[in-house]
């Protein structure tokens, strides 16, 4: 009799293996999903975002960066001065 129920147990097994094996990738496709969810939320909040989302361009200097920066700051402003308003 003990030897009927294991094997039975033993065929049961056997034959959940499919559903066992889409349950575990599902699983893992959802923990990636989450994970890079987390990974964009965060780069959204910090301000940092992939290189993709900018089309494709990285700044291989920081410096650059900066000197671009400083030269968009200073062409907005339109009265031609470096300096803050006055009474500001």
């Amino acid at each position: 009799m003990l030897v009927i129920y294991l094997a039975l147990r033993a065929l049961s097994s056997l034959l959940d293996l499919p559903r066992q094996a889409r349950q575990w990738r599902a699983q893992q496709k959802e923990r990636a999903m989450h994970a890079a969810l987390l990974d964009s939320m965060s780069y959204l909040v910090a301000g940092r975002f992939p290189a993709r989302a900018q089309g494709g361009r990285v700044c291989a200097e920081p410096a650059a960066v900066a000197v671009s920066e400083r030269s968009v700051t200073r062409s907005r402003n339109p009265f031609g001065s470096t300096r803050p308003p006055a009474g500001g």
